[in-house]
């Protein structure tokens, strides 16, 4: 996003926002409340939407309702992808309804309009759905965590295996913040490795026909063509890619993926693909109870995004209860402090100054029919990329906190 298009975003934050004086010690009101502004209609409903609702009420379900003695309250309330829509909301919650933090905010132009209105009214703000990397950069905040992954970290860790996949590539990208950040970080690390970038076309949001963006792609010759898209837009493109005969003549790279998509369209078209996630429901016996217990919940195998939700709110209840406070900055202190984070979603996750929450990423493909022994057997891990490896280094993304 450009710097333009930010300032309008902070000068119309400002306008809707009235101030907020930062919480004191111990708990305010008596009640820490968290509020989930989440897609719960649109495109992303299904990576984030009511999963990610069942995430945080787990979470809260694990401390028994209570914090230091303190009530927990749970909001919820769907941001529609309008940028507009997400400041109201989340103005109403800071100022006048005492909500401490919010989750969630799947789509990244809704987020870095938010990002705004938590840093107006001093208040917490945790990204476990949106991934623009600028929002722990050039827009970073005190009071903004990203969460659950960046897209940096998406093309960083990916970036490993341009080598064994061709030379060429061609990008279909969803036109907005998420995509064009997915884009441009892809696009120099594919030149950085000596690879070529043919050319990009990109699609509007809930996209049904991808044909003119395949038919650029196919033409283009690339041996590879890059999916910097999320969501029933990604199922869509998937799809259709196969139904033009363009799998199985170049790979495809999906940048965003998970179990979910694999559901969606079927291993006869996911299956060879290489992806990379921040979360690996296989990994181990705390991933597995965490994909059981939300699953259970969900009535459905969760993603990265519900599971990125259910960590938000638990670390942020941990750190209430270690600061003995609802204090947004004392809470963010007590993230910072409080050591690795290994909860089921992250393994490794430390909170830097930035926001930045760094935690391992998992590159993973997706089994054949022929591969898999069932529905449930759908991917195979190929690799672990560190967190330090993946994400951003410290003080190169240009943040300068205020």
């Amino acid at each position: 996003m450009d710097m333009m298009i930010r300032r309008s975003f902070a000068a119309l934050a400002a306008t809707m926002v009235l101030c907020v004086a930062p919480a004191g010690a111990q708990v305010s009101n008596d009640t820490v409340k968290i509020g989930l502004l989440e897609d719960f209609s649109g495109i992303y409903a299904d990576d984030a939407g009511q999963g990610a609702a069942e995430g945080v009420k787990l979470a809260i379900e694990e401390f028994g309702g209570k914090v230091n003695g303190k009530t927990i309250e749970f909001v919820q309330a769907d941001h529609q992808n309008k940028a507009d829509i997400g400041i109201q909301i989340a103005k109403k919650w800071y100022t006048s309804e005492n909500v401490d933090v919010i989750i969630g905010l799947t789509n990244s132009t809704v987020a870095l309009a938010v990002q705004e209105v938590a840093r107006e009214a001093q208040r917490l703000v945790m990204f476990s759905g949106a991934g623009a990397a600028v929002l722990t950069e050039k827009a970073c905040s005190p009071y903004g965590l990203q969460w659950t992954y960046s897209t940096y970290a998406y093309t960083k860790g990916i970036s490993q295996l341009l080598p064994q996949l061709g030379k060429s590539y061609f990008f279909i990208t969803a036109d907005y913040a998420f995509g064009h950040a997915l884009e441009s970080e892809m696009t120099a690390l594919i030149k950085q490795g000596g690879g070529r970038v043919l050319g990009a076309s990109r699609h509007p949001l809930r996209a049904t026909d991808f044909s003119s963006f395949i038919l650029q792609a196919r033409a283009s010759g690339a041996d590879v063509v890059v999916l910097a898209s999320a969501g029933n837009d990604l199922n869509n493109a998937l799809k259709q890619l196969k139904e033009f005969g363009v799998t199985g003549k170049a790979k495809i790279l999906p940048l965003i993926m998970d179990l979910r998509v694999i559901d969606a369209v079927g291993k006869d078209v996911a299956g060879g693909a290489i992806y990379i996630a921040p979360w690996y429901t296989e990994l181990n016996p705390a991933t597995q109870k965490l994909s059981a217990d939300l699953g259970a919940r969900m009535k459905r195998t969760p993603g990265p995004l519900q599971a990125g939700a259910y960590s938000a709110a638990r670390t942020y209840l941990q750190a209430v209860q270690k600061a003995g406070t609802d204090a947004p900055l004392a809470v963010a202190k007590a993230i910072r402090e409080g050591g690795p984070v290994n909860d089921g979603f992250a393994t490794n996750g430390v909170l830097r100054a930035d926001g930045s929450f760094v935690h391992d990423m998992y590159l993973l493909q997706v089994k054949s029919a022929a591969e898999s022994r069932g529905p449930a057997d759908r991917v195979k891990l190929v690799g672990v990329v560190k967190g330090a490896d993946a994400f951003r280094p410290a003080g190169e993304g240009g943040c300068t906190l205020r």
